[in-house]
């Protein structure tokens, strides 16, 4: 008898668990282990006193239960518009043409609007275009779809290459692959993992090029962090509202999990392309028939009374004092004495880290074991390439932990480091 009775699918046969899950498996095998690597927000900063008052006022509400039952499957008819209100006033170079309550799409997360979106783009084989680094989740997702993620030649400063991009689109088109890319996907205010912030011109010069190759794609914009300025918003409106882009089809992707309370698990994208958003919500309908109707009414309230606004002024300070602590530790250990370099953050939770050439830190690297050994953990950097071969950088998420446990995680870092150099 065969020791598997079921025949999978291709996807199936492919499938692997994500190496962030084994990751995570072993730092809870450690609890003294101190996580540089997970993504999450500060516990201490989840708003639960909002919550409670919005909780308190939906459930007031008794002359009609609906919030209770099922919603719609693209998501509360309100809590649309209260987005797209939001989205208009937090920076003022938006324009309310595409950015209207028809175009969005509520979803479990950004994650799964990015998911879908995939799904209904790409055939096994067809190229995402990425930055370099990217979202390394989005990199295991393609590779369990068997796309092919592909790196943007990038500047040494983080911003794109666009007249190297031009030459590496000149060449896919002699070897005939450009109508394999589907997708350019950036993440272009305070990225994960670089931190850095995409400027107006450069997506105006993406969309340049895609004009000029005449790729049949989407443009794809990730702005999961794009409230967790410190100071000011980048001043970068989105590519929703950047007019040289008109006739391009734009997908935004926004979440209120990061900013506000993960654990709702609600997003949204908004898309300019209404033959894409339709299909992502046939394949929406498919999974879920919806994202949580009681966890959009909650947003709903704290949108329509400004409480959110309110809530995102008390986290710029909060977090930014992370980001003063990496840089304390990182003078007081001498970082860049052990030939390390970065650029400190203006927003978002992480922190990118590039060590010397012929460096080590990926998962089998003696430094990464050595580091478990030491009570730390971070990702590695070479997660974050499509061609996962850049292996001398370290993401570093510094939201989650409070101070001093922060101090003493980056401490275990750079002492490791010392040790291994």
């Amino acid at each position: 008898m065969k020791n598997d009775l079921l025949s999978y699918s291709n996807l199936g046969k492919r499938l692997e668990e994500p190496v962030i899950v084994g990751m995570m498996k072993k730092a809870l095998e450690n609890p003294g282990l101190v996580s540089l690597a997970a993504g999450f927000t500060d516990t201490s900063k989840l708003p639960m006193d909002l919550v409670q008052k919005a909780v308190q006022e939906l459930c007031s509400r008794r002359d009609s239960l609906e919030y209770l039952q099922y919603g719609t499957n693209q998501g509360r008819p309100k809590l649309r518009e209260e987005t797209a209100k939001f989205l208009l006033s937090f920076y003022s170079k938006e324009n309310a043409t595409h950015i209207k309550p028809a175009n969005f799409m509520i979803s479990n997360g950004s994650q799964q609007s990015l998911y879908l979106a995939m799904q209904v783009l790409c055939n096994e084989g067809d190229i995402i275009l990425v930055e370099g680094p990217s979202y390394f989740v989005l990199l295991e997702l393609l590779r369990g779809m068997n796309v092919q993620a592909l790196s943007i030649p990038m500047l040494e400063n983080g911003d794109i290459d666009i007249q190297a991009l031009d030459h590496m689109l000149a060449k896919m088109e002699k070897e005939k692959s450009l109508e394999r890319i589907k997708g350019i996907y950036i993440i272009s205010y305070f990225a994960n993992p670089s931190s850095h912030s995409l400027s107006e011109s450069t997506k105006v010069s993406l969309g340049n090029l895609i004009r000029k190759w005449s790729l049949n794609c989407a443009l794809i914009e990730d702005a999961a962090y794009r409230e967790l300025y410190f100071d000011a918003p980048h001043p970068s409106p989105s590519i929703l509202s950047i007019q040289e882009l008109d006739g391009i089809p734009r997908l935004y992707l926004g979440t209120y999990t990061k900013p506000f309370v993960s654990g709702f698990k609600i997003g949204y994208s908004c898309s300019t392309d209404a033959t894409l958003l339709n299909k992502m919500l046939c394949v929406k309908g498919h999974q879920d028939f919806g994202s949580a109707n009681f966890s959009q009414a909650l947003l709903e309230i704290i949108l329509q009374k400004n409480w959110y606004t309110g809530w995102l002024n008390e986290l710029h300070p909060h977090y930014k004092e992370k980001v003063e602590c990496f840089k304390a530790i990182a003078q007081e250990e001498k970082l860049a004495d052990l030939g390390w370099r970065w650029t400190c953050p203006k927003g978002g939770l992480m922190l990118w880290l590039k060590g010397p050439a012929g460096f080590d830190s990926s998962i089998d690297s003696p430094f990464y074991k050595a580091c478990l050994e030491n009570g730390v953990f971070y990702v590695p950097g070479d997660l974050c390439f499509a061609e996962r071969n850049t292996k001398n950088c370290i993401r570093l998420s510094l939201g989650s932990l409070p101070i001093e446990s922060l101090k003493k995680g980056l401490k275990r870092l750079i002492s490791t480091l010392q040790q291994v150099s």
